[in-house]
């Protein structure tokens, strides 16, 4: 079985999060906009590393990568998941091979269909980004939820905002927090942040300004810093 190398699933990883904070295009109203800020914050984060980041990959790739696209396809199309996977992530970061997102669709769906769990989340992210097919935010739920409940944290935060925005989903606060909350207690600050916001205006929770600080505080401990004052009070827009 093909092995993932871990310079591959960074690049995947990395460029997802650039795709969804380009184009998720989720809204928010001036109440709730917290949410959106987070793509924003992401985004300013990513555009900052990416060009080093990547730079780095590429070299990773040419100096570690020692089997041929050949050896790869022959391994996929005999069902090897890993070998599915990272296929699938070479063309969605075009490592090696142009850039294709309809190709790498194609082998994430076999390795998500297969149960690889970073596969499914990288399939919501382009469904829900509309990358090499329209938009669905349908499709984007059922992977994210399918990748969430095997424990992928990423996953977990979106199904999170999903369920806040009500795409692809019925909005519903509660499963909102539930979800972020998952993710929070295994140290993703995105989704402290957005706990502390919910509990701070009582969105799916009673109004806790307790937990909202706390959580607050356990984001800003991670360098965190988007979202409130030192303190940690969330600055008014």
């Amino acid at each position: 079985m093909y092995s993932k190398p871990n310079h591959i699933n960074r690049a995947v990883h990395l460029g997802l999060w650039l795709a969804l904070a380009v184009g998720f295009g989720l809204s928010a109203s001036a109440s709730d906009k917290v949410i959106t800020e987070q793509f924003k914050v992401q985004q300013e984060r990513n555009s900052q590393n990416s060009l080093a980041e990547n730079n780095e990959l590429e070299n990773e790739v040419a100096e570690d990568y020692s089997q041929t696209m050949s050896e790869l396809l022959e391994a996929a199309n005999e069902g090897d998941v890993d070998a599915q996977y990272v296929i699938g992530a070479m063309y969605f970061e075009g490592l090696d091979v142009d850039k294709n997102y309809v190709e790498a669709r194609r082998w994430f769906l076999k390795a998500a269909e297969q149960g690889e769990a970073n596969a499914q989340y990288a399939l919501g992210a382009i469904y829900g980004s509309g990358l090499g097919i329209a938009s669905d935010y349908i499709a984007a739920a059922k992977w994210f939820e399918k990748s969430a409940n095997q424990g992928n944290v990423n996953a977990q935060f979106f199904m999170g905002l999903l369920y806040f925005e009500g795409k692809g989903v019925e909005q519903d606060y509660l499963k909102a927090r539930e979800w972020f909350d998952i993710a929070a207690r295994q140290g993703d600050p995105k989704s402290q942040v957005n706990l502390g916001w919910m509990y701070l205006y009582g969105l799916g929770v009673n109004p806790d300004h307790v937990k909202s600080l706390i959580w607050y505080k356990k984001a800003k401990e991670q360098g965190d810093n988007s979202s409130f004052h030192p303190l940690g009070i969330r600055k008014q827009q």
